[in-house]
């Protein structure tokens, strides 16, 4: 039971979290290079900080009337909600491992 976690940690959330810092970095240079002012005002960036988009933006209906933001935000939304999936999943195979464990 206790290997279970560290699997899970080690083999999956680590390359989940690492392909996502991927994929928004996409989202947030694409940004940074086509709409810098609506960027800035969207995400809260500030000079010389280095933010990555939020959820709110991302889950937001403005997309700069551009088809490739369009495009980076729904992979970005798709993404993050594979990764909410997993995440519970983990949870949920954890609690049934436990229960399995006590019959």
């Amino acid at each position: 039971m206790f290997l279970f976690p560290l699997f899970y940690l080690f083999f999956v959330w680590l390359p989940l979290l690492l392909i996502s810092f991927v994929k928004g970095s996409k989202l947030t240079d694409y940004l940074k290079k086509n709409h810098k002012e609506r960027y800035i005002e969207f995400t809260g960036a500030k000079m010389g900080t280095l933010r990555y988009y939020k959820i709110g933006f991302l889950f937001s209906e403005d997309d700069f009337n551009d088809p490739n933001v369009t495009l980076l935000k729904q992979n970005c939304k798709n993404w993050f909600k594979f990764m909410l999936v997993c995440f519970i999943g983990f949870i949920l195979v954890s609690i049934i491992m436990e229960l399995l464990n006590e019959i």
